[in-house]
């Protein structure tokens, strides 16, 4: 039975999974529309990180891009549970007939479900000196850096970068301006499995990346896969030179991308399908989720809020009188790296257009000014 304008009225009961960036956007939009709305948030971390942002704990502390989610849950009249969430796909028919999932001796109901869980990282690291971005959501890498730089000797500090991404690339330049700052002697290291830096980026702004990485002296060693460490060294199988080689390393980042997992699919609208069927109740946003048909589906922060705002809008559809989906129809507008403090690069509108140095850096700086408007409750993005 379809929700009633009645129950529209009284309030929904909305259970959101995840409160990264496609939870708090699916929240964020509900909470403007359905005043009267219980909506319940649901996630194992006490704070919301702006992970995008992850790279400026190179110079800030890490509580510059942290809010406790109990402080989201008084800013848009949220209930807030810290509480981790396992479950397969076919759990979620299950809740879809139940109309509510178990924590505990907890029993949370709803009227619609948000997955919004995200993708699991890949490996990790094992040693003591080497983190991945859930170890930099915990230990600021300022302090890491502090740290390594008083324990310096005369002997040249190594740090490496395993995975050339957009992620390990900011973190690259980042990490260089601290240590030349400081004027150590260092080399910084870019390992990645890829014969090709950035393949799935314009050839334009890839010569970009390549000329600043040479001009700071970062060494990028792609077709190296990572194969495990010895201690704190680092272990890889060269491609190029058909050997294994072992790599020193004071301080090791992994970013190895998400794990090799099937994402939940879901239909235009962002309704989960579970063996063919419909789950008209339980949604799914963000990287964990895959959209049939047109809507872009890469796992990039841009895609997982467009997808919580769609997701938002399909809910009070089908709880409202038309109970109608629209279809997701977002396309990517754009992409810019941070190559450090003081430049960047990127695209914008469409892959021909390229912004680079000032340009960009301003462009990316708009970008990340809208998202903290969002987490005020103001909305100035324009699609």
């Amino acid at each position: 039975m379809k929700t009633t304008t009645t129950t529209m009225q009284t309030g929904l009961k909305i259970v959101i999974i995840g409160a990264g960036y496609a939870g708090l956007a699916t929240v964020i939009h509900l909470r403007k529309r359905l005043p009267n709305a219980h909506i319940t948030v649901i996630d194992q971390h006490a704070a919301h990180t702006i992970i995008t942002r992850l790279h400026h704990t190179a110079q800030h502390p890490l509580a510059d891009i942290q809010l406790p989610l109990q402080e989201l849950a008084t800013r848009f009249d949220f209930t807030f549970v810290q509480h981790a969430v396992s479950f397969e796909a076919p759990q979620l028919l299950a809740w879809q007939h139940s109309k509510c999932l178990q924590l505990d001796d907890k029993t949370i109901e709803f009227d619609y479900l948000v997955v919004a869980t995200g993708a699991p990282l890949g490996a990790h690291a094992k040693a003591s000196n080497g983190y991945d971005l859930a170890g930099l959501s915990q230990h600021c890498l300022a302090t890491l850096l502090k740290k390594l730089i008083a324990q310096s000797t005369n002997t040249a500090l190594v740090l490496n970068i395993i995975g050339a991404g957009p992620t390990g690339i900011q973190f690259a330049f980042a990490i260089e301006q601290v240590l030349t700052r400081c004027h150590i002697a260092y080399q910084l290291n870019l390992f990645d499995g890829q014969a090709q830096l950035l393949d799935a980026f314009p050839a334009t702004m890839v010569r970009y990346v390549e000329q600043r990485l040479a001009e700071k002296k970062i060494t990028v060693f792609p077709r190296h896969y990572f194969k495990g460490e010895q201690g704190t060294d680092l272990v890889f199988d060269d491609k190029a030179s058909n050997s294994i080689t072992v790599q020193r390393s004071d301080l090791s980042l992994f970013f190895l991308g998400k794990k090799d997992v099937s994402p939940l699919q879901a239909n235009s609208s962002g309704q989960v399908l579970s063996g063919g069927q419909v789950l008209t109740r339980v949604f799914t946003a963000g990287d964990c989720s895959h959209y049939v048909d047109l809507g872009a589906n890469a796992m990039t922060s841009q895609n997982a809020l467009r997808k919580g705002k769609a997701v938002a809008r399909n809910i009070l559809r089908e709880a409202g009188l038309v109970h109608f989906c629209l279809p997701y129809m977002h396309q990517e507008v754009g992409y810019i790296l941070s190559l450090g403090t003081d430049d960047a690069v990127g695209w914008i509108g469409n892959k021909n257009i390229i912004v680079q140095g000032l340009p960009a850096m301003m462009a990316k700086e708009m970008i990340e000014a809208q998202y903290d408007l969002l987490l005020k409750g103001i909305d100035c993005s324009l699609f």
